[in-house]
């Protein structure tokens, strides 16, 4: 994803926020841009501003495992495992667990979080394309195609966690080995 995708997607969050101080989609977006920028500690404070005011919130709830996994990966998995336990059909809480292990190259088990988190939520590009990936690194490219092409009919032309231009060409890619 490119800086400049990730910077006009924050500019459109804190335009929203300036509206609307407390839009938990705008601080959860920017919580997520802020991650990709390295910026923990920023992304840990929005995603705790979404907790206080929603303490249910999943989304966030993972976000803030997720930030946690490079310091310690065993206990962010342990912690993602407690929190499925109590929320066993989150796809936020599978999807972060699917991150953790794919960090770990733990890919099959990874595949696997990624797959149920797609399970439960077909409609969201991400996890159809992380399990693309996590399926691609299984040497399973066959099965990785369709859920490539999942992932950029489901993509939002402005969605920042997705570099369109990389699935197309991972896609034709593919299509080439297929055809060989």
């Amino acid at each position: 994803m490119s800086e400049g995708r990730l910077n006009q997607a924050e500019q459109s969050y804190l335009a929203v926020l300036a509206q609307h101080p407390h839009e938990k989609d705008a601080l959860l977006g920017l919580a997520v841009i802020a991650q990709r920028k390295m910026q923990a500690q920023r992304a840990t404070d929005l995603y705790q501003q979404v907790l206080r005011e929603d303490l249910g919130n999943v989304t966030a709830a993972a976000g803030l495992v997720s930030l946690s996994v490079q310091a310690d990966p065993v206990a962010a998995e342990s912690q993602l495992k407690q929190l499925l336990d109590l929320k066993p059909n989150a796809p936020e809480f599978h999807h972060a667990l699917g991150n953790v292990l794919a960090r770990q190259l733990r890919w099959g088990e990874a595949q696997q979080a990624f797959f149920r988190a797609y399970s439960l939520s077909p409609g969201n590009a991400l996890y159809a394309y992380n399990l693309a990936v996590a399926l691609e690194h299984l040497h399973q490219p066959t099965a990785a195609l369709p859920y490539y092409e999942k992932a950029l009919l489901l993509a939002r032309p402005s969605d920042p966690t997705l570099d369109r231009g990389a699935i197309e060409h991972r896609i034709q890619e593919l299509n080439k080995a297929e055809s060989r």
